[in-house]
Protein backbone atom coordinates (compact mmCIF):
# COMPACT_ATOMS: atom_id res chain seq x y z
CA UNK A 1 0.00 0.00 0.00
CA UNK A 2 1.17 3.54 -0.70
CA UNK A 3 1.91 5.80 2.21
CA UNK A 4 1.47 9.51 2.63
CA UNK A 5 1.84 12.26 0.08
CA UNK A 6 1.62 11.02 -3.50
CA UNK A 7 2.34 13.88 -5.90
CA UNK A 8 0.57 12.92 -9.10
CA UNK A 9 1.55 13.82 -12.64
CA UNK A 10 -0.05 16.67 -14.50
CA UNK A 11 -0.68 16.55 -18.22
CA UNK A 12 -0.37 13.61 -20.56
CA UNK A 13 2.29 14.56 -23.04
CA UNK A 14 5.94 13.71 -23.45
CA UNK A 15 6.72 16.96 -21.71
CA UNK A 16 5.05 17.34 -18.33
CA UNK A 17 7.52 19.30 -16.28
CA UNK A 18 5.32 20.15 -13.31
CA UNK A 19 4.76 16.69 -11.89
CA UNK A 20 5.17 13.52 -13.94
CA UNK A 21 4.91 11.86 -17.32
CA UNK A 22 3.28 8.86 -18.94
CA UNK A 23 5.64 6.08 -20.03
CA UNK A 24 3.87 3.26 -21.83
CA UNK A 25 0.95 2.12 -19.69
CA UNK A 26 2.20 3.72 -16.47
CA UNK A 27 2.92 7.17 -15.15
CA UNK A 28 6.17 8.12 -13.45
CA UNK A 29 5.86 10.75 -10.75
CA UNK A 30 7.00 11.83 -7.32
CA UNK A 31 5.35 10.34 -4.22
CA UNK A 32 6.01 10.98 -0.54
CA UNK A 33 6.01 8.41 2.27
CA UNK A 34 6.95 8.57 5.93
CA UNK A 35 9.81 6.11 5.42
CA UNK A 36 11.36 7.14 2.08
CA UNK A 37 10.44 10.81 1.82
CA UNK A 38 9.49 12.11 -1.62
CA UNK A 39 10.83 9.68 -4.22
CA UNK A 40 10.19 8.26 -7.71
CA UNK A 41 7.05 6.11 -8.07
CA UNK A 42 5.01 4.61 -10.88
CA UNK A 43 1.37 3.62 -11.33
CA UNK A 44 -0.99 2.15 -13.90
CA UNK A 45 -3.93 3.71 -12.08
CA UNK A 46 -4.69 0.71 -9.87
CA UNK A 47 -3.44 -0.04 -6.37
CA UNK A 48 -1.49 -3.22 -7.23
CA UNK A 49 0.35 -1.42 -10.02
CA UNK A 50 1.39 1.54 -7.88
CA UNK A 51 4.85 1.19 -6.36
CA UNK A 52 8.16 2.81 -5.52
CA UNK A 53 10.60 2.75 -8.43
CA UNK A 54 13.71 3.77 -6.53
CA UNK A 55 14.71 5.49 -3.30
CA UNK A 56 17.13 7.87 -5.00
CA UNK A 57 18.08 9.68 -1.81
CA UNK A 58 18.14 6.75 0.66
CA UNK A 59 19.33 8.59 3.78
CA UNK A 60 16.43 8.01 6.15
CA UNK A 61 13.40 10.00 5.09
CA UNK A 62 15.44 12.42 2.96
CA UNK A 63 13.82 13.23 -0.37
CA UNK A 64 15.07 13.29 -3.95
CA UNK A 65 12.09 15.46 -4.95
CA UNK A 66 12.00 13.96 -8.46
CA UNK A 67 10.33 16.36 -10.91
CA UNK A 68 10.60 18.10 -14.30
CA UNK A 69 9.94 14.92 -16.28
CA UNK A 70 10.22 14.44 -20.04
CA UNK A 71 10.22 11.30 -22.19
CA UNK A 72 12.76 10.36 -24.86
CA UNK A 73 12.10 6.96 -26.40
CA UNK A 74 11.60 4.36 -23.70
CA UNK A 75 13.16 6.33 -20.85
CA UNK A 76 12.23 9.36 -18.80
CA UNK A 77 14.70 12.11 -17.89
CA UNK A 78 14.11 14.21 -14.80
CA UNK A 79 15.65 16.29 -12.03
CA UNK A 80 16.41 14.57 -8.71
CA UNK A 81 18.40 15.45 -5.60
CA UNK A 82 20.92 13.16 -3.90
CA UNK A 83 24.24 13.51 -2.06
CA UNK A 84 25.83 15.39 -4.98
CA UNK A 85 23.02 17.89 -5.36
CA UNK A 86 20.07 18.13 -7.73
CA UNK A 87 21.13 16.74 -11.09
CA UNK A 88 19.88 15.01 -14.25
CA UNK A 89 18.57 11.43 -13.80
CA UNK A 90 16.90 8.85 -16.04
CA UNK A 91 14.59 5.86 -15.57
CA UNK A 92 12.80 3.20 -17.56
CA UNK A 93 10.49 2.54 -14.62
CA UNK A 94 12.70 -0.05 -12.92
CA UNK A 95 15.07 0.26 -9.97
CA UNK A 96 18.23 -1.07 -11.74
CA UNK A 97 17.80 1.33 -14.67
CA UNK A 98 17.12 4.43 -12.61
CA UNK A 99 20.41 6.31 -12.38
CA UNK A 100 22.09 9.67 -12.60
CA UNK A 101 22.90 10.75 -16.16
CA UNK A 102 25.53 13.36 -15.35
CA UNK A 103 26.78 15.47 -12.45
CA UNK A 104 26.59 18.66 -14.50
CA UNK A 105 27.80 20.90 -11.69
CA UNK A 106 30.65 18.94 -10.09
CA UNK A 107 30.56 18.42 -6.34
CA UNK A 108 27.69 18.90 -3.89
CA UNK A 109 26.29 21.92 -5.73
CA UNK A 110 23.20 21.58 -7.91
CA UNK A 111 22.83 22.24 -11.62
CA UNK A 112 19.04 22.14 -11.13
CA UNK A 113 17.81 20.85 -14.51
CA UNK A 114 14.51 22.60 -15.17
CA UNK A 115 11.63 22.79 -17.66
CA UNK A 116 12.66 19.63 -19.53
CA UNK A 117 11.24 19.06 -23.01
CA UNK A 118 12.25 16.67 -25.78
CA UNK A 119 12.65 16.38 -29.53
CA UNK A 120 14.67 14.11 -31.81
CA UNK A 121 15.95 11.81 -29.09
CA UNK A 122 17.27 14.64 -26.92
CA UNK A 123 15.97 16.34 -23.82
CA UNK A 124 16.47 20.10 -23.64
CA UNK A 125 16.55 21.99 -20.37
CA UNK A 126 18.04 24.84 -18.43
CA UNK A 127 20.89 24.03 -16.03
CA UNK A 128 23.77 25.70 -14.22
CA UNK A 129 27.02 24.05 -15.21
CA UNK A 130 29.91 26.50 -14.78
CA UNK A 131 30.79 30.19 -14.77
CA UNK A 132 28.32 30.75 -17.62
CA UNK A 133 25.46 30.45 -15.14
CA UNK A 134 22.07 28.95 -15.93
CA UNK A 135 22.01 28.15 -19.65
CA UNK A 136 20.64 25.86 -22.37
CA UNK A 137 21.65 22.16 -22.24
CA UNK A 138 20.67 18.97 -24.03
CA UNK A 139 21.00 15.25 -23.26
CA UNK A 140 20.41 11.93 -25.00
CA UNK A 141 20.42 10.13 -21.64
CA UNK A 142 24.18 9.48 -21.51
CA UNK A 143 27.02 11.27 -19.74
CA UNK A 144 28.90 11.92 -22.99
CA UNK A 145 25.73 13.07 -24.73
CA UNK A 146 24.87 15.69 -22.11
CA UNK A 147 26.26 19.05 -23.22
CA UNK A 148 25.64 22.75 -23.07
CA UNK A 149 24.08 23.97 -26.30
CA UNK A 150 24.64 27.72 -26.08
CA UNK A 151 25.45 30.51 -23.67
CA UNK A 152 22.42 32.63 -24.59
CA UNK A 153 23.09 35.36 -22.05
CA UNK A 154 26.90 35.64 -21.76
CA UNK A 155 28.22 36.26 -18.26
CA UNK A 156 27.50 34.73 -14.85
CA UNK A 157 23.83 35.77 -14.68
CA UNK A 158 22.66 33.18 -17.20
CA UNK A 159 19.30 33.01 -18.96
CA UNK A 160 15.73 32.19 -17.97
CA UNK A 161 13.82 29.41 -19.72
CA UNK A 162 10.23 28.24 -19.96
CA UNK A 163 8.27 25.44 -21.62
CA UNK A 164 10.62 23.55 -23.97
CA UNK A 165 8.29 22.19 -26.67
CA UNK A 166 8.91 20.19 -29.86
CA UNK A 167 7.83 21.75 -33.17
CA UNK A 168 8.99 20.97 -36.70
CA UNK A 169 11.93 18.92 -35.52
CA UNK A 170 13.30 21.65 -33.26
CA UNK A 171 12.74 22.78 -29.70
CA UNK A 172 10.90 26.06 -29.04
CA UNK A 173 10.98 27.85 -25.72
CA UNK A 174 10.98 31.11 -23.84
CA UNK A 175 14.52 32.35 -23.27
CA UNK A 176 16.12 35.59 -22.16
CA UNK A 177 19.24 37.64 -22.75
CA UNK A 178 20.28 40.99 -21.34
CA UNK A 179 18.83 43.05 -24.21
CA UNK A 180 15.50 41.43 -24.93
CA UNK A 181 14.03 39.90 -21.79
CA UNK A 182 12.29 36.52 -22.05
CA UNK A 183 11.19 36.00 -25.65
CA UNK A 184 10.49 33.26 -28.20
CA UNK A 185 13.52 31.12 -29.15
CA UNK A 186 14.17 28.00 -31.20
CA UNK A 187 17.02 25.49 -31.33
CA UNK A 188 18.09 22.57 -33.50
CA UNK A 189 20.51 21.48 -30.78
CA UNK A 190 23.52 23.40 -32.11
CA UNK A 191 25.01 26.72 -31.01
CA UNK A 192 24.56 28.26 -34.45
CA UNK A 193 21.05 26.88 -34.79
CA UNK A 194 19.85 28.40 -31.51
CA UNK A 195 18.24 31.73 -32.31
CA UNK A 196 15.60 34.14 -31.11
CA UNK A 197 12.50 33.93 -33.29
CA UNK A 198 10.97 37.31 -32.46
CA UNK A 199 11.17 40.07 -29.87
CA UNK A 200 7.44 40.16 -29.22
CA UNK A 201 7.58 42.70 -26.38
CA UNK A 202 9.96 45.28 -27.79
CA UNK A 203 13.06 46.24 -25.82
CA UNK A 204 14.26 44.70 -22.58
CA UNK A 205 10.78 43.80 -21.38
CA UNK A 206 9.59 40.17 -21.57
CA UNK A 207 6.65 38.74 -23.49
CA UNK A 208 7.03 35.50 -21.46
CA UNK A 209 5.88 33.04 -24.15
CA UNK A 210 4.54 29.87 -22.51
CA UNK A 211 1.93 27.09 -22.61
CA UNK A 212 2.96 25.99 -26.11
CA UNK A 213 0.80 23.54 -28.06
CA UNK A 214 1.00 22.42 -31.70
CA UNK A 215 -1.98 22.55 -34.03
CA UNK A 216 -1.50 21.99 -37.75
CA UNK A 217 1.44 24.00 -39.07
CA UNK A 218 1.62 26.38 -36.13
CA UNK A 219 2.66 26.46 -32.51
CA UNK A 220 0.24 28.32 -30.25
CA UNK A 221 1.13 30.01 -26.99
CA UNK A 222 0.37 32.93 -24.69
CA UNK A 223 2.52 36.07 -24.81
CA UNK A 224 2.37 39.63 -23.58
CA UNK A 225 2.77 43.08 -25.16
CA UNK A 226 2.39 46.57 -23.73
CA UNK A 227 -0.78 47.41 -25.69
CA UNK A 228 -2.56 44.05 -25.76
CA UNK A 229 -1.51 42.44 -22.48
CA UNK A 230 -1.25 38.64 -22.42
CA UNK A 231 -3.15 37.09 -25.33
CA UNK A 232 -3.18 34.11 -27.71
CA UNK A 233 -0.33 33.99 -30.25
CA UNK A 234 0.96 31.56 -32.84
CA UNK A 235 4.15 30.98 -34.82
CA UNK A 236 5.25 28.99 -37.86
CA UNK A 237 8.83 29.26 -36.60
CA UNK A 238 9.68 32.49 -38.42
CA UNK A 239 9.65 36.12 -37.30
CA UNK A 240 7.02 37.14 -39.85
CA UNK A 241 4.95 34.10 -39.07
CA UNK A 242 4.78 34.95 -35.35
CA UNK A 243 1.65 36.94 -34.72
CA UNK A 244 -1.32 37.63 -32.49
CA UNK A 245 -4.28 35.29 -33.05
CA UNK A 246 -6.95 37.20 -31.18
CA UNK A 247 -7.31 39.99 -28.64
CA UNK A 248 -9.93 38.26 -26.51
CA UNK A 249 -9.97 41.04 -23.92
CA UNK A 250 -9.31 44.45 -25.49
CA UNK A 251 -6.94 46.66 -23.56
CA UNK A 252 -3.63 46.33 -21.77
CA UNK A 253 -4.67 43.60 -19.31
CA UNK A 254 -5.27 40.85 -21.84
CA UNK A 255 -7.29 37.67 -21.39
CA UNK A 256 -4.42 35.66 -19.80
CA UNK A 257 -4.80 32.42 -21.84
CA UNK A 258 -3.60 29.41 -19.86
CA UNK A 259 -3.30 25.62 -20.10
CA UNK A 260 -3.42 25.45 -23.91
CA UNK A 261 -4.39 21.95 -25.04
CA UNK A 262 -5.20 20.42 -28.43
CA UNK A 263 -8.26 18.31 -29.14
CA UNK A 264 -9.09 17.51 -32.74
CA UNK A 265 -8.73 20.57 -34.95
CA UNK A 266 -8.88 23.14 -32.15
CA UNK A 267 -6.99 24.26 -29.13
CA UNK A 268 -8.75 24.74 -25.79
CA UNK A 269 -7.71 26.97 -22.93
CA UNK A 270 -8.87 29.13 -20.05
CA UNK A 271 -9.24 32.86 -20.77
CA UNK A 272 -10.94 35.93 -19.29
CA UNK A 273 -12.70 38.22 -21.77
CA UNK A 274 -13.54 40.76 -19.06
CA UNK A 275 -17.20 39.76 -19.04
CA UNK A 276 -17.37 36.14 -17.92
CA UNK A 277 -14.24 35.70 -15.82
CA UNK A 278 -11.79 32.90 -16.61
CA UNK A 279 -13.77 30.38 -18.68
CA UNK A 280 -13.36 27.67 -21.32
CA UNK A 281 -12.41 28.93 -24.78
CA UNK A 282 -11.51 27.28 -28.08
CA UNK A 283 -9.71 28.43 -31.22
CA UNK A 284 -9.11 27.09 -34.72
CA UNK A 285 -6.20 29.49 -35.10
CA UNK A 286 -8.14 32.45 -36.46
CA UNK A 287 -9.58 35.51 -34.74
CA UNK A 288 -13.07 34.69 -35.95
CA UNK A 289 -12.71 31.07 -34.88
CA UNK A 290 -11.68 31.95 -31.31
CA UNK A 291 -14.80 31.66 -29.17
CA UNK A 292 -16.13 31.04 -25.69
CA UNK A 293 -17.21 27.40 -25.35
CA UNK A 294 -19.30 27.74 -22.21
CA UNK A 295 -19.71 30.10 -19.29
CA UNK A 296 -19.61 27.33 -16.68
CA UNK A 297 -19.94 29.66 -13.71
CA UNK A 298 -22.85 31.88 -14.75
CA UNK A 299 -22.01 35.56 -14.48
CA UNK A 300 -18.60 37.18 -14.30
CA UNK A 301 -16.91 35.20 -11.51
CA UNK A 302 -15.24 32.61 -13.76
CA UNK A 303 -14.91 28.83 -13.35
CA UNK A 304 -11.11 28.80 -13.87
CA UNK A 305 -10.78 25.62 -16.00
CA UNK A 306 -7.47 23.91 -15.33
CA UNK A 307 -5.29 20.87 -16.18
CA UNK A 308 -6.82 19.34 -19.32
CA UNK A 309 -6.47 15.64 -20.13
CA UNK A 310 -7.77 14.12 -23.38
CA UNK A 311 -9.64 10.81 -23.48
CA UNK A 312 -11.87 9.43 -26.25
CA UNK A 313 -12.59 12.73 -27.98
CA UNK A 314 -13.20 14.69 -24.79
CA UNK A 315 -11.17 16.89 -22.50
CA UNK A 316 -11.37 16.40 -18.75
CA UNK A 317 -10.56 19.31 -16.47
CA UNK A 318 -11.37 20.81 -13.10
CA UNK A 319 -13.57 23.89 -12.84
CA UNK A 320 -15.50 25.86 -10.24
CA UNK A 321 -19.27 26.11 -10.42
CA UNK A 322 -21.06 28.19 -7.80
CA UNK A 323 -23.50 25.31 -7.26
CA UNK A 324 -20.95 22.48 -6.94
CA UNK A 325 -17.62 24.03 -5.98
CA UNK A 326 -14.50 22.73 -7.74
CA UNK A 327 -15.31 19.40 -9.43
CA UNK A 328 -14.35 17.34 -12.48
CA UNK A 329 -15.84 18.44 -15.82
CA UNK A 330 -15.58 17.23 -19.39
CA UNK A 331 -16.14 18.78 -22.83
CA UNK A 332 -16.46 17.68 -26.43
CA UNK A 333 -15.88 21.26 -27.54
CA UNK A 334 -19.53 22.26 -27.60
CA UNK A 335 -21.59 24.18 -25.08
CA UNK A 336 -24.08 21.37 -24.47
CA UNK A 337 -21.28 18.83 -24.38
CA UNK A 338 -19.49 20.67 -21.55
CA UNK A 339 -20.78 19.22 -18.31
CA UNK A 340 -20.04 17.99 -14.83
CA UNK A 341 -18.76 14.40 -14.69
CA UNK A 342 -19.87 13.81 -11.11
CA UNK A 343 -20.43 15.86 -7.98
CA UNK A 344 -18.27 14.05 -5.44
CA UNK A 345 -19.29 16.38 -2.60
CA UNK A 346 -22.91 17.48 -2.38
CA UNK A 347 -23.40 21.20 -2.09
CA UNK A 348 -21.12 24.11 -2.85
CA UNK A 349 -17.94 22.96 -1.09
CA UNK A 350 -16.63 20.77 -3.90
CA UNK A 351 -14.05 17.98 -3.92
CA UNK A 352 -11.27 20.26 -5.21
CA UNK A 353 -10.60 17.86 -8.08
CA UNK A 354 -7.30 18.62 -9.81
CA UNK A 355 -4.21 17.22 -11.55
CA UNK A 356 -5.85 15.27 -14.38
CA UNK A 357 -3.70 12.84 -16.35
CA UNK A 358 -4.64 10.11 -18.81
CA UNK A 359 -3.29 6.63 -18.19
CA UNK A 360 -4.67 3.90 -20.47
CA UNK A 361 -8.45 4.23 -20.72
CA UNK A 362 -8.75 6.28 -17.57
CA UNK A 363 -8.24 9.80 -16.34
CA UNK A 364 -6.68 9.98 -12.89
CA UNK A 365 -7.05 12.94 -10.58
CA UNK A 366 -6.89 14.07 -6.97
CA UNK A 367 -10.03 14.76 -4.95
CA UNK A 368 -11.50 14.85 -1.45
CA UNK A 369 -15.00 13.38 -1.43
CA UNK A 370 -15.73 14.58 2.11
CA UNK A 371 -15.86 11.08 3.57
CA UNK A 372 -13.00 11.74 5.96
CA UNK A 373 -10.07 10.33 3.95
CA UNK A 374 -8.76 13.66 2.68
CA UNK A 375 -7.25 14.28 -0.75
CA UNK A 376 -6.74 10.91 -2.42
CA UNK A 377 -6.25 9.37 -5.86
CA UNK A 378 -9.36 8.91 -8.02
CA UNK A 379 -10.00 7.61 -11.51
CA UNK A 380 -12.75 8.09 -14.08
CA UNK A 381 -13.79 6.56 -17.38
CA UNK A 382 -15.98 9.60 -18.04
CA UNK A 383 -19.11 8.28 -16.38
CA UNK A 384 -20.48 8.85 -12.90
CA UNK A 385 -20.44 5.11 -11.99
CA UNK A 386 -16.93 4.82 -13.42
CA UNK A 387 -15.57 7.59 -11.19
CA UNK A 388 -14.09 5.84 -8.16
CA UNK A 389 -11.52 6.13 -5.44
CA UNK A 390 -8.39 4.25 -6.49
CA UNK A 391 -7.16 3.65 -2.98
CA UNK A 392 -7.11 5.25 0.46
CA UNK A 393 -3.35 5.66 0.13
CA UNK A 394 -2.82 7.41 3.45
CA UNK A 395 -5.41 6.10 5.93
CA UNK A 396 -6.87 8.82 8.12
CA UNK A 397 -8.21 12.27 7.54
CA UNK A 398 -5.10 13.92 6.12
CA UNK A 399 -5.10 12.15 2.78
CA UNK A 400 -2.10 11.50 0.55
CA UNK A 401 -2.43 14.65 -1.59
CA UNK A 402 -1.65 12.80 -4.82
CA UNK A 403 -0.97 16.10 -6.56
CA UNK A 404 0.61 18.27 -3.93
CA UNK A 405 0.92 21.33 -6.15
CA UNK A 406 -2.59 21.37 -7.62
Amino acid sequence: MLAAGLCWAVGATANSPDGGVRLGDVALFQACTDNEGCELWKSDGFAPGTELVKDINPTGSSSSNADEFTRIGDIVLFNACASDGCELWKSDGTDPNTEQVKDILDGPGSSGPDDLGSVGGFAFFGAEGDAAGYELWKSNGTDAGTKRVKDINPGPDGSNFDDFTAFRGEIFFGGSDANHGQELWRSDGTKRGTQRVRDIYKGSNSSVPEDFVKLGNHLYFSASTAKKGTELWRTDGTRRGTRLVASIRPGANGSQPADLTRLGDRIYFAADDGKHGSELWASNGTERGTKLVRNIADGSTGSFPDTFAALDGRLYFDAHDVQTGVELFRTNGKRKGTKLVTDLVDGTIGSNACGQIRVGDLVLFQADDGSGVGDELWRTDGTEPGTQLVENINPGANGSSPLGSC
